[in-house]
């Protein structure tokens, strides 16, 4: 099996103390465009090319490339590592934008109330009540359960 795409630095030096990102070998990537091509077909999509173009200059603003290719999956749950810094919201939104892919992620319940909560859900945002920890778990299969593709990412803590 093939690993999932991973982003790395493009020309930033890492920071002191940084995680220093894995270099994959040499595998089957994105077209050289960066389009739509690049993403096998069960990949759950949304955007077009307004989104890719606003996805492809986050990347090129915040530094980073796409290395690697996408899995042939049409559910799956993607691991974000380390959650060290905000910035990991931006960058992944960027790859997913400059990719057409339709990503979603955990949230708390709080962020989907009032004004926030239609943008939550465009992002891609599932909503989770932490207060009932114990139940995490069965809310994220029940909303798994309801798509035919879903591609969560979670991230740890750093």
């Amino acid at each position: 099996m093939q690993l999932p795409n991973v982003a790395a630095p493009r020309r930033h030096a890492p920071l002191q103390g940084s995680p220093v990102p894995v270099q994959l070998p040499e595998l089957p990537g994105p077209a050289a465009d960066g389009g739509p091509s690049a993403v096998p077909g069960s990949v759950p999509r949304r955007g077009g090319a307004w989104t890719r173009g606003i996805g492809r200059l986050g990347l090129y603003l915040l530094g980073w490339r796409v290395e690697g290719c996408f899995p042939d999956h049409p559910k799956l749950v993607i691991a974000g590592a380390p959650h060290s810094t905000n910035w990991d919201f931006p960058v992944a939104m960027s790859v997913a934008f400059a990719y057409n892919l339709r990503i979603n992620f955990l949230a708390k319940h709080r962020l989907f109330k009032g004004a926030l909560g239609p943008v939550m859900r465009w992002f891609g945002g599932v909503s989770v009540d932490r207060g009932m920890a114990a139940d995490v778990v069965e809310q994220v299969v029940e909303s798994f359960a309801a798509c035919e593709a879903m591609w969560l990412c979670m991230w740890g803590f750093g």
